[in-house]
């Protein structure tokens, strides 16, 4: 994931899922000056320990945690967080959302030609119809990158899809 974000050299970030800050910290480390990180965590304990560890790591000023559902705050990341396109979206909440939203950010019309959206998880506990829509929808150019999760407790195939958007109509 750290490789594909510092190819991209991405700007505008969004993550869908949070937890603790873990992967949104690891982003951050590649974000350009300048660049920033919105990521939104439904479970306030979890965004609450986020916005402590991200304080802890200094990336405060890179990374803001939303408390919030992920479709909510895509609904409002024009007017509330001053962001016109995404350059990366890293996909990490429940699975079965990852289609859902990722047509929510396009009807927003907030990728761009060239944002690349990381997908977590997609074969365990698997996100089928995300993978289906990605890899089959001709504005997407999609790649799996396999893994296995759980190593050592069940050793799970599993992987992490990174697919970048070529455009639509509007861009």
């Amino acid at each position: 994931m750290e490789q594909v974000v510092r190819k991209a050299a991405p700007k505008v970030c969004f993550e869908l899922g949070c937890y603790v800050g873990v992967s949104a910290m690891a982003v951050a480390r590649h974000i350009p000056p300048g660049g920033r990180l919105i990521t939104a965590e439904i479970d306030a304990k979890y965004a609450e320990v986020a916005r402590e560890m991200v304080r802890f790591a200094g990336l405060d000023k890179v990374i803001t945690v939303v408390n919030g559902r992920a479709d909510d705050v895509i609904k409002v990341l024009r007017s509330e967080y001053s962001v016109d396109k995404l350059d990366l979206v890293v996909l990490d909440h429940s699975k079965w959302l990852y289609k859902t939203d990722i047509k929510e950010l396009e009807k927003e019309r907030l990728l761009r030609k060239g944002t690349v959206i990381i997908a977590d998880d997609c074969l365990w506990p698997c996100a089928p119809d995300y993978l289906n829509y990605v890899e089959n929808d001709p504005r997407y150019q999609t790649e799996r990158f396999y893994s296995i999760a759980l190593p050592g407790l069940f050793d799970a195939p599993d992987a992490i899809a990174i697919s970048t958007y070529k455009g639509d109509d509007y861009d």
